[in-house]
């Protein structure tokens, strides 16, 4: 097991490494960097504060989602404290899924059973799945370059094959009723408000540069690019993140040494962003 973990961290940083060097050898890196000591505090910060109001929603959607498998001994406060901890893990520490990992084993400790802490883990990243293929449905009639309508069409198959894994399979429990009425619209509402604050935040750290793009490129095409960089095949999504934005939105006409060096200031807000969750991860209870 050792052996086998060992290979698999050393196969993620491969993929960062290898994207990273691509990118040195194909794309401004040096222009790039060279903006970085210029950044606007202002921007920078407001990109930070967009990261931090996405945890308790979040937060809310994960607790609901428990809510409706049957957990009631736990409060939204003790949910937003263990998302935090959990996006500590995940943002600051780089550990893609590993903050996904400490709510199943802090639920599971505390008696939820294994099956229904996985269950409200996953059914709460498909929640946000489902919105984000909304998104990718209501930008693909709109003319776009291709490469960015294959990434659309992309995570509108995966959205669609996560809500169906969802309701198919018996273990999701309270997966049916999440995707009925009025829970589904609140979910819904939820998930485009972090997503929507996710896409802010990488163009704030953008304009943070001085080059202000466009928000509707932002809004529309950053959600879907930035959950193809959560997949699990490098370190934390670098250099995927920042192959796939300057892929996308080099077709749109934004310089590519001002989408990678936003990228990267983008990378660094998600670390200091997580930093809220330190108290909640270290606490004698968890």
């Amino acid at each position: 097991m050792t052996f086998r973990r060992i290979a698999f961290w050393l196969g993620k940083a491969a993929v960062s490494i290898g994207i990273l060097a691509w990118i040195a050898h194909g794309l401004p890196l040096d222009d790039a960097l060279a903006r970085l000591p210029g950044v606007h505090p202002v921007w920078l910060g407001f990109a930070v504060l967009c990261l931090v109001l996405q945890q308790p929603l979040g937060a809310w959607r994960w607790w609901r989602i428990m809510r409706l498998q049957g957990v009631e001994d736990i409060s939204y406060p003790q949910a937003l404290k263990l998302f935090l901890a959990g996006s500590f893990v995940n943002q600051t520490l780089s550990v893609t899924i590993g903050g996904d990992a400490f709510r199943v084993w802090r639920l599971n400790r505390g008696g939820q059973g294994l099956g229904r802490a996985v269950g409200s883990v996953l059914l709460e990243r498909i929640a946000g799945m489902a919105a984000l293929g909304l998104i990718a449905l209501i930008a693909l009639p709109f003319p776009l370059p291709d490469i960015a309508r294959i990434m659309l069409a992309a995570v509108l198959g995966l959205a669609a094959a996560g809500v169906a894994v969802a309701l198919i399979l018996p273990k999701f429990a309270g997966a049916r009723a999440l995707f009925q009425g009025m829970v589904l619209v609140r979910m819904m509402l939820v998930s485009l408000g972090i997503h929507g604050l996710a896409a802010l935040a990488l163009w704030a750290s953008t304009a943070a540069l001085g080059d202000i793009p466009p928000l509707w490129a932002y809004l529309t095409l950053a959600p879907p690019a930035l959950v193809l960089v959560t997949l699990p095949i490098s370190i934390a999504g670098w250099g995927v993140r920042e192959g796939i934005l300057v892929a996308v939105m080099g077709t749109i006409g934004l310089a590519h040494d001002s989408v990678l060096a936003g990228s990267i200031l983008f990378g660094l807000a998600v670390m200091i962003a997580g930093l809220a969750g330190i108290p909640f991860l270290f606490s004698r209870r968890n």
